[in-house]
C-alpha cells in the first residue's frame, strides 16, 4: 500500500488543516504511549510542559509494539510513509473546517505567503473563495481516505472514548478502553484552551472554540447556500 520501505512503523494522523489533527494526535500519542512529533514544522511540537508529558511515549502503560512515532501532517505526498505505517485520518465538516481557517488565517502563526494567497483569492468573491476551499478540502480527503481509518470529528466530540476504543481496536486489540478514557480527559478542550469551555471562543486561541455546528452562527446564507450546493454535487458518503 505504501511504498518507502523501511523496518520502522508510524502512526500517522493525516487531516485536513482546522479539521482536529492535533486534537487527535495528543489522543493517539497518549493511547499508543509513542512520541508525538509535528511532521510538517518542528517547532509546532508542544510547548507545555503537561502535554509534553503525556505524548512523550513514556508514560506507565505499554507502548504499541513495533511502532515509533505519532506523526502529524498535512500534506500529500505518499512518499513520506513506510510500507507498515498505519494512518488515521481525520474529517471535519467543511463547513466548520472554513470557519475555522478563516480564523486561522488571521493568525500570527499561519504562513504569509499562504495568507497572501488567500486574501487575494478572497477579493474575488465569498463564493469564488468558497468553491477554491471545497475542492482543496475534497482532493485532499480523496488522496488520503482509501489508505486510512477514518475519524469523524463530530462522532470523536460527541461520543469521545467509546467511540475512539472502537477505531483503536481495528490495530490494537488489546488496548484498554480506560487508557483511552484517559486521553480524552487529559486532553479536554478546557484543559487545551486554558479554561474556557466549549462555546465560549477565543479567536486568537489555535484551540478556537471546542464544538460543531459553529457554521450555523457564522456563515451567511449566501455562503451556506454555496456550500449546500457543493455537497450536493460531491460524491462524499459523509453526514453533513
Amino acid at each position: 500500500m505504501l511504498k518507502n520501505q523501511n523496518s520502522k512503523k508510524n502512526i500517522w494522523v493525516i487531516g485536513f488543516p482546522k479539521s482536529g489533527n492535533t486534537w487527535l494526535s495528543y489522543l493517539l500519542s497518549f493511547s499508543f504511549n509513542l512520541r508525538y512529533i509535528d511532521y510538517d514544522d518542528d517547532l509546532k511540537t508542544p510547548k507545555k510542559k503537561w502535554i509534553k508529558n503525556f505524548t512523550s511515549g513514556t508514560l506507565n502503560h505499554k507502548s504499541l509494539k513495533d511502532y515509533s512515532y505519532v506523526k502529524k501532517t498535512h500534506k500529500q505526498k505518499r512518499g513520506i510513509l513506510n510500507t507498515n505505517d498505519y494512518i488515521f485520518y481525520i474529517k471535519r465538516d467543511p463547513r466548520d473546517v472554513y470557519v475555522s481557517y478563516n480564523y486561522f488565517m488571521k493568525q500570527k502563526s499561519s504562513g504569509f505567503l499562504g495568507k497572501i494567497k488567500y486574501f487575494i483569492i478572497g477579493l474575488f468573491g465569498k463564493k469564488n473563495r468558497i468553491r477554491w476551499f471545497f475542492k482543496k478540502w475534497q482532493n485532499h480527503i480523496e488522496f488520503w481516505e482509501n489508505d486510512s481509518i477514518i475519524i469523524d470529528y463530530e462522532d470523536l466530540l460527541k461520543y469521545g472514548h467509546k467511540y475512539l476504543y472502537k477505531k483503536i481496536k481495528s490495530l490494537e486489540k488489546d488496548i484498554e478502553i480506560n487508557i483511552i478514557k484517559e486521553a480524552i480527559e487529559n486532553f479536554k478542550f478546557k484543559k487545551l484552551s486554558n479554561g474556557r469551555s466549549p462555546g465560549q471562543e477565543d479567536n486568537k486561541n489555535f484551540f478556537r472554540k471546542g464544538i460543531s455546528g459553529d457554521w450555523k452562527n457564522k456563515l451567511s446564507n449566501q455562503e451556506k447556500e454555496e456550500f449546500k450546493r457543493l455537497i450536493n454535487r460531491s460524491n462524499f458518503q459523509y453526514d453533513f
